[in-house]
């Protein structure tokens, strides 16, 4: 149990230190922010569990770790899993995520018409089959409304713009214009 307290510990550190990373930051490569304050959590995570009694002087004996090395592992992998989770969704969705900005762009907007597809993205409808597949879930997942030679959002989307936002804001990689 200690190893699991700790690698939760360690993960919300993990995301402070993220985001003080992130906001001191000015570079465009966000994953080399996720992975210093990954380093520098296993590092604590580490230090903490070695540094700690095995009880943590609060667990009743049998939630205590079995062994050493194995609750070490165990919470190492832990922490691992969570910081992939939260990389993965924040980086590659959030901040880096074409589709996702694809829907700030049109929130920003109101409607994005598909030659501004071209101007923003370097991308057109009709000659690229990436993009159209992208966009054609968007609008199969009721994200955005093709309509007049454009998309506008739909509620769905503008909750996932709202969210998106709020990270890219906290994240401070909100890019300008």
């Amino acid at each position: 149990m200690k190893s699991i307290l700790l690698a939760g510990f360690s993960f919300l550190l993990l995301i402070l230190m993220t985001i003080v990373l992130l906001r001191g930051y000015r570079g465009k490569k966000y994953l080399h922010m996720f992975l210093i304050a990954f380093g520098i959590s296993v590092l604590l995570y580490a230090l903490i569990y070695f540094l700690t009694p095995v009880d943590l002087g609060f667990l009743p004996i049998f939630l205590t770790d079995e062994g050493r090395g194995i609750g070490f592992a165990n919470g190492l992998l832990i922490l691992f899993l969570l910081f992939h989770c939260f990389a993965d969704v924040s980086y590659t969705t959030v901040l880096t995520g074409f589709s996702t900005n694809l829907i700030v762009h049109i929130a920003k907007r109101g409607t994005l018409k598909t030659e501004d597809l071209d101007r923003i993205y370097g991308l057109s409808l009709g000659h690229d089959p990436v993009t159209e597949w992208r966009i054609s879930h968007l609008v199969n997942g009721r994200y955005v409304a093709a309509e007049g030679g454009g998309f506008r959002l739909l509620p769905k989307g503008r909750w996932v713009a709202l969210a998106a936002n709020f990270l890219q804001r906290l994240f401070n990689t909100k890019e300008s214009g």
